[in-house]
């Protein structure tokens, strides 16, 4: 079987990225002999001792990922041709959008419904665009990957889709995130990002669906944050201006680190350094963060919504995500009670034996072998 892949968003900074990084390197690891691999991206992607590319194929585009007419000119025009010369069985799409003029059967991931569920956080052209290029990629599809039972749900409501041509496929947790960190590594990041006292956590881009503007109104409130600084591991995104008045002030402060997109091993350092993940953001397809900072001996505070309880199981704190009084409340619980941290801490460690990337593989390549 000839299976196609689009990896073009493979060294992305962000939860896509991560998965098809992931699902890529497992997939090579368990391939069945007589198939072969195809795989396209950029010629800029920083691809080093991801690809077996003596048994694959690795096709390289001038991809431009930040122009998105010409982006969608290579995704619906220069890819599709491709596909039918070098004659696929199959072509798998792991970030929302599939090409439309395939004559291959197709599987497409996708990975939430946030521009359904909360609009008014995407710009108008952008929620337009992907309305129509998500249900039309579902749509012609053979098959539907979802990260959890609720983005699952949510397909089968919204696209009207039959509930047998999608499956929940969990993500899973690198081998990277552990409970081992080195200290002199740790000493000189915390030093390097102006880290000097204890600290709360979160990871991800500063958008408005992750709930940061009530996320700091609550540690601001808190009680027990006066000596406890807050991180965010992550970039300014869209409507950053939003809660810049809230940041410049923890900022004036003291109070708050922003550290701008950081590597793996420097997420690990800080999951291993912090007082708790506080992830209560407002919706998540799956949520890597939560995973990691389990993996790492963190406990996690987070949403009672979208996939969060589904992937956290009974291993984290949860709040309502709307409400400043609640999420400042579990902040305090959090800082003040050693119990409560260190049943989080057992809890998590048994909570992520449920998450694999090697079963993501594996489960991904059953739906190829089914099409």
């Amino acid at each position: 079987m000839k299976i196609g892949i689009n990896t073009s968003f493979i060294d992305l900074k962000s939860g896509i990225g991560t998965y098809i990084y992931n699902l890529v390197r497992e997939l090579q690891s368990i391939r069945s002999m007589g198939d072969e691999f195809n795989f396209f991206l950029s010629r800029k992607s920083y691809t080093q001792g991801i690809f077996d590319e003596e048994n694959n194929n690795i096709y390289r585009y001038g991809i431009p990922r930040y122009n998105s007419l010409r982006k969608a000119f290579w995704e619906q025009i220069t890819l599709p041709g491709k596909i039918k010369r070098i004659k696929l069985d199959l072509f798998h799409s792991p970030a929302f959008i599939s090409p439309l003029g395939l004559d291959v059967p197709s599987v497409v991931t996708v990975h939430d419904l946030a521009y359904l569920k909360y609009p008014e956080t995407i710009l108008k052209h952008k929620r337009r665009y992907y309305d129509f290029m998500f249900r039309r990629s579902v749509e012609n599809a053979a098959k539907v990957i979802t990260p959890s039972e609720f983005v699952k749900n949510e397909v089968i409501k919204h696209y009207n889709c039959p509930p047998d041509k999608v499956t929940a496929i969990h993500e899973g947790v690198a081998d990277l995130f552990s409970p081992e960190s080195n200290k002199d590594a740790e000493k000189k990041l915390l030093k390097r990002f102006g880290i000097v006292r204890q600290f709360l956590l979160f990871v991800g881009i500063i958008e408005p669906r992750k709930n940061l503007k009530r996320i700091l109104r609550a540690y601001q409130n808190a009680e027990n944050t006066k000596d406890v600084q807050f991180v965010i591991a992550g970039k300014a995104g869209w409507m950053y201006e939003d809660i810049s008045g809230i940041i410049e002030q923890l900022k004036k402060e003291g109070r708050i680190i922003i550290t701008g997109e950081i590597s793996p091993d420097e997420l690990k350092i800080l999951y291993n350094s912090c007082i708790a993940l506080i992830f209560t953001t407002l919706y998540e397809g799956f949520g890597l963060p939560i995973l990691e900072a389990m993996a790492c001996g963190a406990p996690v505070v987070i949403s009672n919504y979208s996939a969060m309880p589904e992937v956290a199981g009974e291993a984290a704190l949860k709040v309502d995500a709307e409400s400043v009084d609640d999420i400042m409340e579990s902040i305090d619980r959090i800082i003040e009670d050693d119990e409560l941290r260190n049943e989080l801490k057992r809890r998590g460690k048994d909570n992520i034996r449920r998450f694999s990337w090697r079963k993501c593989a594996e489960e991904t390549y059953s739906i190829y072998r089914s099409v």
